[in-house]
């Protein structure tokens, strides 16, 4: 029986020997690295839509510049309207001629005598549209710098 107990006893020392050094490896290598991941960078960002074309109603732009209007003159079609776009740096005031009064263009309401006026003076970047109703050839000025002028012809 001594050499069964022998036996056993040599059988648990190399199981705990063995446990040991198993043991002992692992400590020295660390832990067990995770898998590695394809490194991604990241997203480029989208780049930033450029801001939308002002939408304005069909028929003529007029800009409105340091130097006037421009063009100062234009022509559209009865019903259609004239867009006025201050680039400039200082407010402006499109209205019918003539000035003070604006009544030349026919058509009654607006500010002063005619329809054809701002009635205010436009701040830089701002616009304002005039749809023409009457046919035919109509002057126009800025109401804050009256030697600013132009004309809009409206045909049939």
């Amino acid at each position: 029986m001594t050499k069964t107990i022998w036996t056993i006893v040599i059988v648990i020392v190399i199981v705990i020997v063995g446990f040991f050094l198993f043991y002992q490896q692992g400590a020295e290598n660390g832990p067990a690295a995770p898998a590695l991941e394809t490194a991604q960078a990241p997203a480029a960002p989208e780049p930033e839509a450029a801001p939308a074309a002002p939408s304005y109603p069909p028929g003529a732009v007029v800009k409105v510049t340091d130097d006037g209007f421009s063009p100062a003159s234009v022509q559209i079609k009865k019903g259609e309207a004239v867009t006025f776009v201050n680039e400039s740096g200082r407010d402006v005031w499109p209205a019918s001629a003539v000035h003070p009064t604006h009544g030349v263009y026919p058509e009654a309401g607006g500010c002063i005598n005619s329809k054809f006026d701002a009635c205010r003076g436009l701040k830089t970047g701002e616009s304002w549209s005039f749809s023409f109703v009457v046919s035919g050839i109509w002057k126009y000025h800025n109401h804050l710098n009256p030697s600013d002028k132009g004309e809009i012809n409206v045909i049939e």
